[in-house]
Formats: C-alpha cells, sequence, structure tokens
C-alpha cells in the first residue's frame, strides 16, 4: 500500500496541498474503504494534512449490502 496505491495521494496531499479525497468502493483487509480508519490514520497522523474523506454517490450502500460491514444504513 505505502509503496505503490497510496503514492499518488501522499503526492496530491504533501506536495500539492491537497485538502480532500473521495474513498474507494472496495474493501481492504475486509474493511470498507469508505469507512476504513487506514484512510484517516494516514492521511491525518502520517501526511499531517487537512483533510475531508467523503464517500462515493453509493458507497455508504454498499457498506450495508454488499460488504455487509454494519447491518443498517444508520450504522453506515
Amino acid at each position: 500500500m505505502r509503496e505503490y496505491y497510496s503514492v499518488p495521494f501522499r503526492m496530491a496531499f504533501v506536495d500539492g496541498g491537497a485538502k480532500s479525497f473521495m474513498a474507494a468502493y472496495n474493501a481492504w483487509n475486509g474493511i470498507p474503504l469508505a469507512v476504513n480508519p487506514v484512510l484517516r490514520d494516514v492521511v491525518k497522523k502520517e501526511w499531517n494534512a487537512g483533510w475531508i474523506i467523503i464517500p462515493d454517490a453509493g458507497a455508504m450502500a454498499h457498506v450495508v449490502n454488499l460488504h455487509r460491514y454494519y447491518k443498517t444504513p444508520l450504522e453506515s
């Protein structure tokens, strides 16, 4: 993740000053990326970035219906 997938995002935040990004639909290590703490932990703690993470259009519904990570939309 650190050597390949996160590199363009790190460059956008650290080098380019980005302030927000959209989480992916998929899951990583069994946790949907829309709610995965790795996003917050890396962006906030390691990159020291001012940030806003938002899910894409149907991502929160996917957390319930496809990933079954939460049982209800209210939980997600």
